[in-house]
Protein backbone atom coordinates (compact mmCIF):
# COMPACT_ATOMS: atom_id res chain seq x y z
CA UNK A 1 0.00 0.00 0.00
CA UNK A 2 1.52 3.34 -1.01
CA UNK A 3 2.05 5.52 1.89
CA UNK A 4 -0.33 8.43 -0.68
CA UNK A 5 -3.17 5.96 -0.02
CA UNK A 6 -2.43 5.20 3.67
CA UNK A 7 -3.32 9.25 4.33
CA UNK A 8 -6.98 8.70 2.93
CA UNK A 9 -7.19 5.44 5.63
CA UNK A 10 -9.26 6.33 9.17
CA UNK A 11 -9.28 2.85 10.63
CA UNK A 12 -5.69 3.29 12.56
CA UNK A 13 -5.50 -0.21 12.91
CA UNK A 14 -5.69 -0.73 9.33
CA UNK A 15 -3.17 1.53 8.88
CA UNK A 16 -0.79 -0.48 11.26
CA UNK A 17 -1.27 -3.31 9.37
CA UNK A 18 -0.55 -2.02 6.01
CA UNK A 19 2.20 -0.37 7.34
CA UNK A 20 3.83 -3.97 9.44
CA UNK A 21 2.90 -5.65 5.58
CA UNK A 22 5.02 -3.16 3.30
CA UNK A 23 7.61 -3.59 5.88
CA UNK A 24 7.52 -7.19 5.14
CA UNK A 25 7.27 -6.80 1.80
CA UNK A 26 10.66 -5.09 1.67
CA UNK A 27 12.62 -7.36 3.86
CA UNK A 28 10.93 -10.95 5.14
CA UNK A 29 12.66 -11.02 8.48
CA UNK A 30 11.68 -7.95 10.76
CA UNK A 31 11.98 -7.93 14.68
CA UNK A 32 8.85 -6.65 17.13
CA UNK A 33 11.40 -3.58 17.99
CA UNK A 34 11.98 -2.44 14.00
CA UNK A 35 7.80 -3.50 13.29
CA UNK A 36 7.26 -0.85 16.57
CA UNK A 37 9.56 1.66 15.57
CA UNK A 38 7.77 1.13 12.01
CA UNK A 39 4.23 2.17 13.43
CA UNK A 40 5.04 4.49 16.12
CA UNK A 41 3.37 1.82 18.62
CA UNK A 42 4.18 0.03 21.55
CA UNK A 43 5.86 -3.58 20.99
CA UNK A 44 2.58 -4.87 22.94
CA UNK A 45 0.50 -3.67 20.31
CA UNK A 46 2.64 -5.62 17.67
CA UNK A 47 2.25 -8.71 19.21
CA UNK A 48 -1.72 -8.29 19.21
CA UNK A 49 -1.49 -7.17 15.74
CA UNK A 50 0.80 -10.05 14.32
CA UNK A 51 -1.36 -12.19 15.95
CA UNK A 52 -4.46 -10.90 14.00
CA UNK A 53 -2.36 -10.90 11.21
CA UNK A 54 -1.95 -14.16 11.07
CA UNK A 55 -5.24 -15.40 11.76
CA UNK A 56 -6.31 -12.54 8.75
CA UNK A 57 -4.07 -13.93 5.83
CA UNK A 58 -4.22 -17.69 6.90
CA UNK A 59 -4.65 -18.65 3.98
CA UNK A 60 -2.30 -16.54 1.88
CA UNK A 61 1.05 -16.19 4.14
CA UNK A 62 3.17 -17.90 6.78
CA UNK A 63 4.49 -15.68 9.72
CA UNK A 64 6.59 -17.75 11.70
CA UNK A 65 8.18 -16.60 15.33
CA UNK A 66 11.37 -17.08 15.48
CA UNK A 67 14.81 -15.84 17.91
CA UNK A 68 15.22 -12.57 15.54
CA UNK A 69 11.39 -11.19 15.73
CA UNK A 70 8.86 -12.48 12.95
CA UNK A 71 9.69 -14.14 9.60
CA UNK A 72 6.85 -13.26 6.16
CA UNK A 73 6.51 -15.65 3.58
CA UNK A 74 3.74 -15.64 0.69
CA UNK A 75 1.99 -18.68 -0.32
CA UNK A 76 0.06 -17.18 -3.28
CA UNK A 77 0.29 -13.63 -4.21
CA UNK A 78 -2.82 -13.31 -6.11
CA UNK A 79 -4.97 -14.48 -3.05
CA UNK A 80 -2.65 -11.76 -0.64
CA UNK A 81 -3.15 -9.28 -2.61
CA UNK A 82 -7.29 -9.93 -2.71
CA UNK A 83 -7.22 -10.07 1.15
CA UNK A 84 -4.83 -7.39 1.49
CA UNK A 85 -7.46 -5.11 -0.65
CA UNK A 86 -10.39 -6.52 1.94
CA UNK A 87 -8.96 -4.49 4.70
CA UNK A 88 -10.46 -1.42 2.77
CA UNK A 89 -13.60 -2.65 1.79
CA UNK A 90 -15.09 0.15 3.85
CA UNK A 91 -13.06 3.20 4.21
CA UNK A 92 -14.92 6.00 4.30
CA UNK A 93 -12.99 8.43 1.93
CA UNK A 94 -12.23 5.56 -0.56
CA UNK A 95 -15.93 5.82 -1.29
CA UNK A 96 -16.56 9.23 -1.03
CA UNK A 97 -13.51 9.75 -3.60
CA UNK A 98 -15.14 7.51 -5.86
CA UNK A 99 -18.38 8.69 -5.50
CA UNK A 100 -16.67 12.37 -6.64
CA UNK A 101 -15.15 10.54 -9.28
CA UNK A 102 -18.76 9.27 -10.80
CA UNK A 103 -20.26 12.44 -10.29
CA UNK A 104 -22.09 11.54 -7.34
CA UNK A 105 -22.05 14.62 -4.88
CA UNK A 106 -23.51 14.14 -2.05
CA UNK A 107 -24.54 15.95 1.16
CA UNK A 108 -22.87 15.52 4.44
CA UNK A 109 -25.65 14.52 5.89
CA UNK A 110 -26.33 11.90 3.26
CA UNK A 111 -22.54 10.35 3.09
CA UNK A 112 -22.66 10.02 6.78
CA UNK A 113 -26.14 7.81 6.65
CA UNK A 114 -25.05 5.85 3.88
CA UNK A 115 -20.79 5.37 5.85
CA UNK A 116 -22.96 4.84 8.96
CA UNK A 117 -20.79 7.64 11.25
CA UNK A 118 -22.09 11.21 12.35
CA UNK A 119 -21.42 14.33 10.40
CA UNK A 120 -18.79 15.07 13.15
CA UNK A 121 -16.80 12.47 12.75
CA UNK A 122 -16.49 12.60 9.01
CA UNK A 123 -16.10 16.19 8.85
CA UNK A 124 -12.80 14.90 10.76
CA UNK A 125 -12.20 12.67 8.28
CA UNK A 126 -11.75 15.03 5.38
CA UNK A 127 -10.26 17.62 7.73
CA UNK A 128 -7.30 15.18 8.41
CA UNK A 129 -6.34 14.29 4.43
CA UNK A 130 -6.31 18.43 3.76
CA UNK A 131 -2.47 18.70 4.06
CA UNK A 132 -2.56 15.86 1.08
CA UNK A 133 -5.25 17.33 -0.99
CA UNK A 134 -3.24 20.75 -0.29
CA UNK A 135 -0.34 19.63 -2.24
CA UNK A 136 -2.50 19.50 -5.39
CA UNK A 137 -3.89 22.87 -4.52
CA UNK A 138 -7.11 21.24 -3.74
CA UNK A 139 -9.98 21.13 -0.35
CA UNK A 140 -12.84 19.29 0.51
CA UNK A 141 -16.23 21.52 0.07
CA UNK A 142 -18.18 20.61 3.39
CA UNK A 143 -21.31 20.82 2.63
CA UNK A 144 -21.95 18.68 -0.69
CA UNK A 145 -19.02 16.90 -0.54
CA UNK A 146 -16.75 17.60 -3.62
CA UNK A 147 -12.96 18.35 -4.60
CA UNK A 148 -12.53 22.18 -4.96
CA UNK A 149 -9.26 23.54 -6.85
CA UNK A 150 -8.73 23.58 -10.83
CA UNK A 151 -9.45 20.99 -13.44
CA UNK A 152 -6.00 19.96 -14.46
CA UNK A 153 -5.05 19.77 -10.47
CA UNK A 154 -8.15 17.48 -9.63
CA UNK A 155 -7.01 15.33 -12.84
CA UNK A 156 -3.81 14.69 -11.14
CA UNK A 157 -5.25 13.81 -8.45
CA UNK A 158 -7.54 11.07 -9.75
CA UNK A 159 -4.85 9.76 -12.00
CA UNK A 160 -2.14 9.24 -8.90
CA UNK A 161 -4.65 8.37 -7.10
CA UNK A 162 -6.32 5.40 -9.25
CA UNK A 163 -3.26 4.78 -11.77
CA UNK A 164 -0.24 5.97 -9.24
CA UNK A 165 -1.31 3.72 -6.68
CA UNK A 166 -2.36 0.04 -5.82
CA UNK A 167 -5.52 -1.17 -6.24
CA UNK A 168 -8.17 -1.22 -3.58
CA UNK A 169 -11.80 -2.02 -3.86
CA UNK A 170 -12.55 1.60 -4.94
CA UNK A 171 -9.91 1.83 -7.82
CA UNK A 172 -12.22 2.92 -10.87
CA UNK A 173 -11.28 1.16 -13.94
CA UNK A 174 -10.82 2.28 -17.81
CA UNK A 175 -14.22 0.51 -18.98
CA UNK A 176 -14.50 -1.63 -22.14
CA UNK A 177 -15.30 1.61 -24.23
CA UNK A 178 -11.98 3.18 -23.41
CA UNK A 179 -9.72 -0.77 -23.66
CA UNK A 180 -11.87 -0.64 -27.16
CA UNK A 181 -10.73 2.97 -28.40
CA UNK A 182 -6.73 2.28 -27.41
CA UNK A 183 -7.22 -1.17 -29.27
CA UNK A 184 -8.90 0.63 -32.20
CA UNK A 185 -6.21 3.44 -31.98
CA UNK A 186 -3.25 0.72 -32.03
CA UNK A 187 -4.85 -0.76 -35.38
CA UNK A 188 -4.15 2.72 -37.25
CA UNK A 189 -0.92 2.58 -35.28
CA UNK A 190 -1.60 5.10 -33.32
CA UNK A 191 0.95 4.64 -30.60
CA UNK A 192 3.75 4.20 -33.03
CA UNK A 193 3.53 8.49 -32.75
CA UNK A 194 3.94 8.22 -29.26
CA UNK A 195 5.38 5.36 -28.31
CA UNK A 196 6.54 6.02 -24.56
CA UNK A 197 2.97 6.35 -23.26
CA UNK A 198 1.95 3.08 -21.95
CA UNK A 199 -1.59 1.38 -22.61
CA UNK A 200 -2.77 1.98 -18.44
CA UNK A 201 -1.38 5.73 -18.55
CA UNK A 202 -2.80 6.51 -21.87
CA UNK A 203 -6.04 4.26 -20.56
CA UNK A 204 -6.70 6.29 -17.57
CA UNK A 205 -5.63 9.62 -18.74
CA UNK A 206 -8.36 9.31 -21.39
CA UNK A 207 -10.99 8.03 -18.40
CA UNK A 208 -10.40 11.03 -16.55
CA UNK A 209 -10.79 13.10 -19.24
CA UNK A 210 -13.96 11.82 -20.81
CA UNK A 211 -15.39 11.38 -16.99
CA UNK A 212 -15.10 15.28 -16.70
CA UNK A 213 -15.14 16.24 -20.28
CA UNK A 214 -16.39 19.90 -20.41
CA UNK A 215 -14.82 21.28 -17.28
CA UNK A 216 -11.63 22.05 -18.20
CA UNK A 217 -10.12 25.29 -19.16
CA UNK A 218 -6.64 25.88 -20.39
CA UNK A 219 -5.66 29.17 -19.75
CA UNK A 220 -2.15 29.12 -21.13
CA UNK A 221 -1.09 30.68 -24.41
CA UNK A 222 1.57 28.30 -25.02
CA UNK A 223 -0.52 25.41 -24.69
CA UNK A 224 -3.43 26.78 -26.70
CA UNK A 225 -0.73 27.74 -29.68
CA UNK A 226 -0.26 23.84 -30.09
CA UNK A 227 -4.08 23.65 -31.61
CA UNK A 228 -2.25 25.16 -34.68
CA UNK A 229 0.47 22.35 -35.29
CA UNK A 230 0.00 20.11 -37.50
CA UNK A 231 1.01 17.23 -34.94
CA UNK A 232 -2.35 18.47 -32.61
CA UNK A 233 -4.24 18.35 -35.99
CA UNK A 234 -3.46 14.74 -36.63
CA UNK A 235 -3.56 13.61 -33.01
CA UNK A 236 -6.99 15.22 -32.87
CA UNK A 237 -8.32 12.22 -35.18
CA UNK A 238 -8.40 10.03 -32.50
CA UNK A 239 -11.77 11.85 -31.23
CA UNK A 240 -13.10 9.74 -34.19
CA UNK A 241 -11.99 6.69 -32.53
CA UNK A 242 -13.65 7.93 -29.07
CA UNK A 243 -16.88 9.49 -30.44
CA UNK A 244 -17.62 6.27 -31.76
CA UNK A 245 -17.13 3.94 -29.09
CA UNK A 246 -17.54 6.54 -26.10
CA UNK A 247 -20.71 8.49 -27.78
CA UNK A 248 -19.28 11.58 -27.67
CA UNK A 249 -15.90 13.66 -28.81
CA UNK A 250 -13.89 15.41 -26.62
CA UNK A 251 -14.09 19.32 -26.54
CA UNK A 252 -10.56 21.23 -27.59
CA UNK A 253 -9.51 21.88 -24.17
CA UNK A 254 -9.84 18.04 -23.08
CA UNK A 255 -7.86 17.02 -26.07
CA UNK A 256 -5.38 19.34 -25.70
CA UNK A 257 -4.81 18.01 -22.04
CA UNK A 258 -4.53 14.27 -23.53
CA UNK A 259 -2.15 15.51 -26.14
CA UNK A 260 0.04 16.93 -23.82
CA UNK A 261 0.23 14.94 -21.44
CA UNK A 262 1.04 11.74 -23.85
CA UNK A 263 3.29 14.47 -25.61
CA UNK A 264 5.23 14.54 -22.59
CA UNK A 265 5.90 10.93 -21.89
CA UNK A 266 9.28 10.87 -23.14
CA UNK A 267 12.04 8.44 -24.21
CA UNK A 268 15.83 7.74 -23.37
CA UNK A 269 16.75 5.67 -26.14
CA UNK A 270 14.96 7.54 -29.51
CA UNK A 271 17.23 10.39 -29.88
CA UNK A 272 16.34 11.66 -33.22
CA UNK A 273 12.49 11.53 -31.54
CA UNK A 274 13.21 13.71 -28.38
CA UNK A 275 15.51 16.20 -31.43
CA UNK A 276 12.34 16.71 -32.55
CA UNK A 277 10.22 17.42 -29.31
CA UNK A 278 13.33 19.73 -28.44
CA UNK A 279 13.05 21.49 -31.51
CA UNK A 280 9.37 21.55 -31.78
CA UNK A 281 8.40 22.36 -28.01
CA UNK A 282 11.47 24.07 -26.50
CA UNK A 283 10.28 27.47 -25.52
CA UNK A 284 13.63 29.62 -24.88
CA UNK A 285 17.30 29.38 -25.17
CA UNK A 286 17.58 29.21 -21.01
CA UNK A 287 16.52 25.78 -20.92
CA UNK A 288 19.73 24.60 -23.38
CA UNK A 289 22.15 27.10 -20.99
CA UNK A 290 20.64 25.62 -17.51
CA UNK A 291 20.91 21.79 -19.44
CA UNK A 292 24.71 22.53 -20.29
CA UNK A 293 24.92 23.94 -16.79
CA UNK A 294 23.61 20.67 -15.75
CA UNK A 295 26.26 18.54 -17.53
CA UNK A 296 28.92 20.52 -16.40
CA UNK A 297 28.14 20.16 -13.00
CA UNK A 298 26.72 16.05 -13.21
CA UNK A 299 28.19 14.99 -16.89
CA UNK A 300 31.81 14.12 -16.29
CA UNK A 301 31.52 10.43 -16.85
CA UNK A 302 29.05 10.79 -20.02
CA UNK A 303 30.68 9.42 -23.27
CA UNK A 304 28.63 11.87 -25.39
CA UNK A 305 27.91 15.20 -24.43
CA UNK A 306 26.41 16.42 -27.41
CA UNK A 307 23.50 13.02 -26.99
CA UNK A 308 23.09 13.93 -23.49
CA UNK A 309 22.63 17.81 -24.20
CA UNK A 310 19.57 16.76 -26.14
CA UNK A 311 17.91 14.27 -23.61
CA UNK A 312 18.70 16.85 -20.81
CA UNK A 313 16.89 19.65 -23.36
CA UNK A 314 13.58 17.06 -23.67
CA UNK A 315 13.72 16.75 -19.77
CA UNK A 316 13.75 20.18 -19.59
CA UNK A 317 11.46 20.90 -22.24
CA UNK A 318 8.58 18.18 -20.63
CA UNK A 319 8.45 19.59 -17.13
CA UNK A 320 8.33 23.21 -19.03
CA UNK A 321 5.51 22.28 -20.73
CA UNK A 322 3.49 20.54 -18.45
CA UNK A 323 3.80 23.40 -15.93
CA UNK A 324 1.84 25.59 -18.50
CA UNK A 325 -0.86 23.11 -17.76
CA UNK A 326 -0.43 23.04 -14.20
CA UNK A 327 2.44 22.93 -11.57
CA UNK A 328 0.94 19.82 -9.94
CA UNK A 329 1.50 17.50 -13.53
CA UNK A 330 4.78 18.15 -12.36
CA UNK A 331 3.89 16.25 -8.85
CA UNK A 332 5.08 13.02 -7.95
CA UNK A 333 3.69 11.19 -4.59
CA UNK A 334 5.27 11.31 -1.31
CA UNK A 335 6.11 7.48 -1.95
CA UNK A 336 8.87 8.65 -4.93
CA UNK A 337 10.46 11.13 -2.75
CA UNK A 338 10.98 8.66 -0.01
CA UNK A 339 12.51 6.23 -2.16
CA UNK A 340 14.68 8.68 -3.89
CA UNK A 341 15.82 10.71 -1.19
CA UNK A 342 16.63 6.91 0.54
CA UNK A 343 18.33 5.33 -2.80
CA UNK A 344 20.28 8.50 -4.02
CA UNK A 345 20.68 11.20 -1.05
CA UNK A 346 23.90 12.61 -1.84
CA UNK A 347 22.28 13.09 -5.88
CA UNK A 348 19.51 14.30 -4.75
CA UNK A 349 21.26 16.72 -2.28
CA UNK A 350 23.58 17.88 -5.08
CA UNK A 351 20.77 18.56 -7.57
CA UNK A 352 18.40 20.03 -4.95
CA UNK A 353 21.12 22.61 -4.55
CA UNK A 354 21.24 22.90 -7.90
CA UNK A 355 17.76 23.46 -9.20
CA UNK A 356 17.43 26.28 -6.07
CA UNK A 357 19.18 28.15 -8.16
CA UNK A 358 18.34 27.01 -11.43
CA UNK A 359 14.77 26.23 -11.53
CA UNK A 360 12.87 28.94 -12.68
CA UNK A 361 15.12 28.69 -16.20
CA UNK A 362 13.96 25.32 -16.65
CA UNK A 363 9.95 25.61 -15.48
CA UNK A 364 9.45 29.26 -14.87
CA UNK A 365 9.61 28.59 -11.46
CA UNK A 366 6.20 27.15 -9.88
CA UNK A 367 7.00 23.94 -9.67
CA UNK A 368 8.37 23.34 -6.59
CA UNK A 369 12.26 22.41 -6.23
CA UNK A 370 11.72 18.97 -4.62
CA UNK A 371 9.22 18.07 -7.23
CA UNK A 372 11.78 19.10 -9.93
CA UNK A 373 14.86 17.59 -8.34
CA UNK A 374 13.10 14.17 -7.74
CA UNK A 375 12.49 13.56 -11.46
CA UNK A 376 15.86 14.84 -12.05
CA UNK A 377 17.65 12.37 -10.08
CA UNK A 378 15.20 9.57 -12.06
CA UNK A 379 16.15 10.99 -15.01
CA UNK A 380 20.15 11.08 -14.40
CA UNK A 381 20.31 8.06 -13.43
CA UNK A 382 17.91 6.23 -15.73
CA UNK A 383 20.36 8.16 -18.38
CA UNK A 384 23.69 6.85 -16.94
CA UNK A 385 22.08 3.30 -16.63
CA UNK A 386 21.44 3.30 -20.23
CA UNK A 387 24.28 5.21 -22.23
CA UNK A 388 27.10 5.57 -19.81
CA UNK A 389 30.09 3.95 -18.94
CA UNK A 390 31.80 1.00 -21.63
CA UNK A 391 31.34 -2.39 -21.90
CA UNK A 392 34.33 -4.55 -19.94
CA UNK A 393 35.93 -6.96 -21.93
CA UNK A 394 35.53 -10.43 -20.08
CA UNK A 395 37.04 -13.37 -20.74
CA UNK A 396 36.23 -16.98 -19.44
CA UNK A 397 38.88 -19.63 -18.86
CA UNK A 398 37.03 -22.40 -17.99
CA UNK A 399 38.31 -26.07 -17.17
CA UNK A 400 36.29 -29.30 -16.11
CA UNK A 401 33.49 -30.82 -17.20
CA UNK A 402 32.44 -29.96 -20.76
CA UNK A 403 28.91 -29.87 -20.61
CA UNK A 404 29.18 -27.65 -16.80
CA UNK A 405 31.80 -25.49 -19.33
CA UNK A 406 29.34 -24.78 -21.97
CA UNK A 407 26.52 -24.04 -19.46
CA UNK A 408 28.68 -21.56 -17.30
CA UNK A 409 28.81 -20.32 -21.33
CA UNK A 410 25.97 -20.33 -22.20
CA UNK A 411 24.59 -18.47 -18.97
CA UNK A 412 27.32 -15.68 -19.83
CA UNK A 413 26.07 -15.14 -23.23
CA UNK A 414 22.65 -14.89 -22.12
CA UNK A 415 22.72 -12.56 -19.49
CA UNK A 416 25.84 -10.62 -20.18
CA UNK A 417 26.42 -11.01 -23.54
CA UNK A 418 23.94 -7.68 -24.67
CA UNK A 419 26.18 -5.11 -22.40
CA UNK A 420 29.15 -6.29 -22.07
CA UNK A 421 31.88 -8.32 -24.24
CA UNK A 422 32.58 -11.62 -23.76
CA UNK A 423 36.01 -13.92 -25.00
CA UNK A 424 35.77 -17.76 -24.20
CA UNK A 425 39.52 -19.11 -25.06
CA UNK A 426 41.08 -21.95 -24.39
CA UNK A 427 44.41 -22.13 -22.08
CA UNK A 428 46.48 -22.65 -25.23
CA UNK A 429 45.25 -18.56 -26.70
CA UNK A 430 45.45 -17.29 -23.46
CA UNK A 431 48.80 -14.92 -22.65
CA UNK A 432 49.80 -11.07 -22.53
CA UNK A 433 49.49 -10.62 -26.15
CA UNK A 434 45.98 -12.34 -26.06
CA UNK A 435 45.05 -10.06 -23.19
CA UNK A 436 46.13 -7.08 -25.07
CA UNK A 437 45.10 -7.16 -28.13
CA UNK A 438 41.63 -8.21 -26.73
CA UNK A 439 41.72 -5.25 -24.32
CA UNK A 440 40.58 -7.90 -21.89
CA UNK A 441 39.75 -6.06 -18.38
CA UNK A 442 38.72 -9.21 -15.95
CA UNK A 443 39.26 -12.83 -16.73
CA UNK A 444 36.38 -15.24 -14.70
CA UNK A 445 37.90 -19.20 -14.24
CA UNK A 446 36.89 -21.66 -12.27
CA UNK A 447 40.59 -23.80 -12.43
CA UNK A 448 42.60 -22.09 -9.28
CA UNK A 449 45.72 -22.81 -11.07
CA UNK A 450 45.52 -20.31 -13.91
CA UNK A 451 45.39 -18.06 -10.84
CA UNK A 452 49.15 -18.64 -9.77
CA UNK A 453 50.29 -19.10 -13.46
CA UNK A 454 49.16 -17.77 -16.17
CA UNK A 455 46.40 -14.72 -14.89
CA UNK A 456 49.42 -13.66 -12.49
CA UNK A 457 49.27 -10.01 -12.55
CA UNK A 458 46.29 -9.61 -14.29
CA UNK A 459 42.78 -8.75 -12.82
CA UNK A 460 40.86 -12.15 -12.52
CA UNK A 461 38.10 -13.96 -10.36
CA UNK A 462 37.95 -17.44 -9.48
CA UNK A 463 34.62 -18.98 -10.06
CA UNK A 464 33.97 -22.72 -8.50
CA UNK A 465 34.43 -25.57 -10.75
CA UNK A 466 30.85 -25.62 -10.43
CA UNK A 467 29.45 -21.84 -9.97
CA UNK A 468 26.73 -20.85 -7.11
CA UNK A 469 24.70 -18.35 -7.01
CA UNK A 470 27.54 -16.46 -5.17
CA UNK A 471 30.26 -16.68 -8.11
CA UNK A 472 27.82 -15.10 -10.20
CA UNK A 473 27.26 -12.41 -7.94
CA UNK A 474 30.68 -11.25 -7.52
CA UNK A 475 31.01 -11.34 -11.08
CA UNK A 476 28.01 -8.94 -10.85
CA UNK A 477 29.78 -6.60 -8.02
CA UNK A 478 32.79 -6.30 -10.60
CA UNK A 479 30.88 -5.27 -13.51
CA UNK A 480 28.31 -3.07 -11.34
CA UNK A 481 29.00 -2.49 -7.62
CA UNK A 482 25.78 -1.03 -7.70
CA UNK A 483 23.77 -4.23 -9.33
CA UNK A 484 23.56 -5.72 -6.20
CA UNK A 485 22.04 -3.61 -4.29
CA UNK A 486 19.11 -3.70 -6.98
CA UNK A 487 19.61 -7.16 -7.83
CA UNK A 488 21.60 -10.39 -6.73
CA UNK A 489 21.04 -14.18 -7.43
CA UNK A 490 20.29 -16.87 -4.36
CA UNK A 491 20.82 -20.26 -4.76
CA UNK A 492 18.16 -22.88 -5.63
Amino acid sequence: MKDFQLKFITNKETVRWLKILHAFERKAIRSVKELAQITTSTTRTIVTDMQEIRAFFRHSVTIETATVGYVFKEKTREDYLKEKRQLLENEPLFQILEGIFQNEIKGIGEWADQLHISESTLLRYLKNVESELSRYRLSFSSRNIDLIGKEIDVRSFFHDFYYESETTPHTVFPSIAIQNIAFALQKEHFFSSYPNVSLGDFSYTLMIALEREGRLVIDSDRIQSLKESQAFQLFARINEVIEASAGKPLATDDLLYLYVMILCRRSLTDLDGEQRFVGEHQPNQAITVTAKLFLDAFGQQSTNLKRDLIFVRSFFTMLSLKEQLSPVTNQNILDVHEVVQEKFPQMYHEFFAFFQEHHQQVTGGQTPVTEITVMAVLFMDSLQEIHWGTPQNIAFLLEGNSLVCQNIEATAIKYLGRFQQLFFPNALEMNPDYLKKNQIDLVVTNYSEYGDDQLLGNRYLLFKSIPDAEDWNRLLREINPRIIHEFSLKNG
